[in-house]
């Protein structure tokens, strides 16, 4: 899996929209941002540099891929920013792997509430994690509850 890295800090891992890479979805604001964050941008499977393999193209399978990227660089939790198919890869990382998403960021996210499939559902109105409501739309993950 092809990535990129900039600055130190705290973690933010940079998940692209379908059909995109790195640079279109977020060259104009990586070096502004990685001034005071450590940036991992990642290009998914049959995306710009990382190949693609006889498997399914699955956000669960794309998160897997993550996941198994961020435990290799030996980070233990990030805020993760997902995009388009972005938000739907950190979505399936916030149910899937919570231990490692510190903050969630979604955009351009495509799904009506009623629809959202129950693995989501869970995380988002479940008891288990919170998520703070900014605007209409908008929903910021704040990680597991403890205690």
């Amino acid at each position: 899996m092809y990535y990129e890295s900039w600055g130190a800090g705290r973690p933010l891992v940079l998940l692209h929209g379908a059909i995109s890479t790195i640079e279109p979805s977020f060259g104009a604001v990586i070096p502004r941002v990685a001034q005071t964050r450590r940036l991992i941008a990642v290009e998914q499977q049959a995306h710009g540099r990382t190949a693609d393999i006889e498997r399914p193209l699955t956000y669960t399978q794309m998160a897997e891929d993550t996941a198994t990227l961020v435990r290799k660089l030996k980070i233990d939790h990030a805020d993760f920013f997902g995009y388009s198919m972005g938000a739907g890869i950190a979505i399936e990382l916030a149910v899937q792997y919570p231990q490692l998403v510190r903050r969630l960021i979604v955009a351009s996210l495509a799904y009506r509430k009623r629809r959202l499939p129950p693995r989501y559902r869970c995380a988002a109105y479940g008891n288990r994690h919170r998520w703070v409501k900014i605007g209409r739309e908008r929903a910021v993950w704040r990680g597991p509850v403890h205690g």
